[in-house]
This record gives structure tokens, C-alpha cells and sequence, in this order.
């Protein structure tokens, strides 16, 4: 159903406030490359070892792990198992992935640049595919006490076990969360800027959360979770006896028993009450039609502020929004300063988070195509001709006329950037690599060409 409530509803669901956006605050930094032999401690001597750079990080008490865009596989084993590996996150660990660019923390004032464009442009991917079989789960996390993991695609997870695993004083169900796995306490626990896809699990095929409370502040943003399957329940998430909040999250094409898209189950002595807001949970599919997108048992519900379930969201490829989207415009940022985060500034895809009068729902906001602005004509001759080249650090326009508008589109005439420009020649890391733009300047247009 469709709820849109307004936001003093808010004060029964947000009862507390996160510390802040970042799980920690810290001046250890490591540097993480597919293939690097180094000992992480720079881009130039980057480790291709990620869990080790999160067990270093650690042990100093916390600090920011950057990872290279590329594939990675698990290290971690949690028992004699071969499957049985994981990438383990940690207390006061932030973990972000994405990077296409050598920036280094005295340019960004010390914290991670958005995800999806410029130099946060590429795809990390936590995978696992062990190659003749999987791992039960890709990602871990038990009792964190504050940790982030933000800007990956998890996959390959295939959580198909029946025993269990005894880590940190908590057991690790091996049939249970083929993607993500967390088991309390989780305070302070932050997952963004993720994609889970491709996971399954008997229950939790691409999520498997337990025994957390609203005041152990579990938030999952900005997040894509999709094409997970579980033989029992929650195809894409499953949460029994925990109430994380669900923000901007995107949840479709999942496939269960029962509740295809996110179960809910509580027990006699706990609860359990997720929070979903700005989200689209759409699409997915349970056996005879059983609770499709939601089910809920035991005594379990969640709560829903400005979020729809089980109304069509007008996806597109991708599961972006299209024209007509009752998601467009649906949302309220204040769901974030209520959390104690800020506002992102970009979407999933890299795109400007709110493009309308307010946030849309779900993990993509709605890119309207616009019709391109009259370009005037050249003011004089121009004797430089006009060059646009595409690579790994953005867009490089040379031969521009200082005093003139830029304009740059993408090839379905929407305007993405414009700007009066100051020299002949300009580089633009907001826009990202591998894509074909057009460029206008003084009646001049010509198309993108890769590097």
C-alpha cells in the first residue's frame, strides 16, 4: 500500500539520533587495490588484502579503509570450511569503496568524496564466488560497536548451509544471509551507497538482520536491493527481532516462499519493527502469491513514513523512476537530519540526489529529460576548435571561449551541467568516466570521445 504520513509521525519512529554520519573520527587512512602487494599505507603502495587493511585499521582503534574500484573475494575463514569465508567488519571501521581517482584525505578535508561520480566513480565489488562453489556469506557483521561500509556491490553469497558458526561469542547460522549477515548489537551500524544482488540464503537471500533494538540506530541507505532469492523467507531482507531504518532504499525482483521482498518475525520475548522510509519495497515474488513484497509474523510489523509497498514505482531499466512515478517528489529529507546524517548529495547512480521541489523515494532519483536551451551563436571566430574527451578522471573540454556558457548533455538531450567558463580549457570530475556526453559552447557542439 501506499503511505505518505507527515512528519511529526517521525517522532515516534526516529526516537533517537544517531552520534553522526561517520562511525569514527580518525586520521588512519589505508589504500586498497585488486592485485597491489603493498602495505596500504598510500595509492602508491596500495594492499590488494582488503580484510587486512580493515583488521589494521582496527587495531589502532579505527580509521577509513579506500578501496580501489575492482572485484574482491573474501580471506576471511570462520571455520574449517572452505565456504565458510567472509569479509568481517569491524568497530569504528569505515569501509568505502568506488575509487577511480588517487585523491587523498588533505583534499576532502579528510572524508571519503560522494559516491557515483568524479573520483568515487567506479564499481568495488565484494563477491563470493569462490569459483567451484560460494561462501555462505559475503559480509559480517557481529557485534559492532559503529562501523560503515558504503559504495559496493555485494553478490555471489550463497548462504545454503545447516550449521552454524561461533564468532565473537555469537552464532552465524550458515543457511542464513547469503550478502550481509549482522547479528547484534550493531550500534551505530551504517550500510550505504550498496548494492546487494545475486545472493541467496534459506532465509535473508540478500539481508539477514537479528536482535537489535531502534536504540542500537541500524540504518541502511541509499541502497539497491535486488535479484535475491531465499528458499523460506525474505528474499531480499529478513529481520527477526531487530528495527533498523530503512532510508532511500530500493527493494525488487527478489524471490521467496514467503515475503519476496522483506520479511519481519518476532518471538515471544523480543521485537521487532523496521522502520521504511523513503522506500520502495515493489516486484518481488513468494509462492501462491504469499505476501509478495511484506510479511510479517510473531507479532512483528514495521512502520512506513513516506514509502510505498506493493504500488507499481514506474520503474525503468535499472529500476530507475520514470515520468509519472508516484515516487517522484514523495520523500522528506528531514528523515535524515532526524538520523542524525546528512542529506546526500547523490543518488545511487551518481546523480544529483534531490532534483525536484523534494527527495524521491527509493535509491534513484528521477532524471527528467529536458529540451536543450538555445545555444547562441559564436559571439567571433573561433580559431580553436572545440575537443571533449571521456576517461577515468571525468570530462576534459579544450577550446572553450572564456566569458561563454558551457553546456554538456547526456545523448538523451538532458541538460546535466552548465556553467560560464573561465579559461580555454576545463576538466569536469563530476561527470563520470565511460559515458558519452555532448558538449555546447558558442554554437559549437561535438560529442564525447573516450581517452
Amino acid at each position: 500500500m501506499k503511505i505518505k504520513q507527515r512528519l511529526f509521525l517521525l517522532a515516534a519512529i526516529l526516537p533517537l539520533a544517531l552520534a553522526g554520519e561517520a562511525a569514527t573520527t580518525t586520521n588512519y587512512y589505508y589504500y586498497v587495490k585488486q592485485g597491489a602487494n603493498g602495505n596500504g599505507s598510500s595509492w602508491k603502495d596500495a594492499s590488494g588484502n582488503l580484510q587486512a587493511m580493515i583488521d589494521a585499521a582496527y587495531t589502532v582503534g579505527g580509521g577509513q579503509v579506500w578501496v580501489w574500484k575492482g572485484t574482491y573475494l573474501p580471506s576471511q575463514s570462520l571455520s574449517a570450511d572452505a565456504r565458510d569465508k567472509a569479509f568481517l567488519l569491524k568497530d569504528n571501521v569505515e569501509i568505502y569503496g568506488g575509487f577511480t581517482k588517487e585523491v587523498i584525505p588533505d583534499e576532502t578535508g579528510g572524508l571519503a568524496p560522494a559516491f557515483g561520480f568524479g573520483s568515487r566513480s567506479g564499481k568495488s565489488v565484494l563477491s563470493g564466488d569462490l569459483g567451484a562453489s560460494s561462501c555462505f556469506h559475503v559480509v559480517v557483521a557481529a557485534g559492532l560497536n559503529k562501523a560503515r561500509l558504503d559504495g559496493f556491490t555485494i553478490t555471489s553469497g550463497n548462504a545454503e548451509g545447516t550449521g552454524s558458526t561461533e564468532l565473537k561469542a555469537y552464532m552465524i547460522a550458515q543457511g542464513c544471509g547469503g550478502g550481509l549477515y549482522v547479528t547484534e548489537p550493531f550500534n551505530g551500524l551504517l550500510l550505504s551507497d550498496l548494492t546487494i544482488s545475486g545472493n541467496t540464503a534459506g532465509k535473508g537471500g540478500g539481508i539477514y538482520m537479528e536482535k537489535g533494538s531502534k536504540a542500537q540506530k541500524a540504518v541502511l541507505a541509499n541502497m539497491l536491493v535486488c535479484d535475491n532469492s531465499a528458499l523460506e523467507q525474505g528474499g531480499g531482507l529478513y529481520v527477526v527481532n531487530a528495527s533498523p531504518y530503512l532510508v532511500n532504499m530500493t527493494v525488487t525482483a527478489n524471490t521467496a516462499a514467503a515475503g519476496g521482498g522483506i520479511s519481519v518475525e518476532a518471538n515471544q520475548t523480543s521485537f521487532a519493527s523496521p522502520s521504511l522510509l523513503n522506500t520502495l519495497v515493489y516486484g518481488n515474488q513468494a509462492k501462491g502469491n504469499r505476501q509478495m513484497d511484506m510479511s510479517a509474523a510473531g507479532g512483528a510489523s514495521w512502520n512506513a513514513v513516506n514509502s510505498l509497498t506493493g504500488v507499481d514505482p514506474k520503474f525503468g531499466a535499472g529500476y530507475v523512476l520514470t515520468a509519472g512515478s508516484p515516487a517522484i517528489d514523495a520523500g522528506e529529507t528531514q528523515v535524515y537530519t532526524a538520523l542524525g546524517l546528512s542529506v546526500p548529495t547523490t543518488d545511487l547512480g551518481g546523480n544529483s540526489r534531490v532534483s525536484g521541489s523534494s527527495i524521491d523515494l527509493g535509491a534513484f532519483e528521477y532524471a527528467a529529460t529536458v529540451n536543450a536551451p538555445s545555444v547562441p551563436k559564436a559571439s567571433k571566430v573561433l580559431d580553436a576548435p572545440l575537443q571533449a574527451t571521456v576517461g577515468s578522471e571525468g570530462l576534459l573540454i579544450r577550446g572553450l571561449q572564456p566569458g561563454t556558457m558551457l553546456y554538456i548533455y547526456n545523448m538523451s538531450g538532458q541538460l546535466l551541467y552548465q556553467a560560464r567558463v573561465s579559461g580555454e580549457t576545463q576538466n569536469i570530475t563530476s561527470l563520470q568516466g565511460g559515458a558519452v556526453y555532448i558538449v555546447s559552447n558558442e554554437g559549437r557542439r561535438v560529442k564525447t570521445l573516450a581517452e
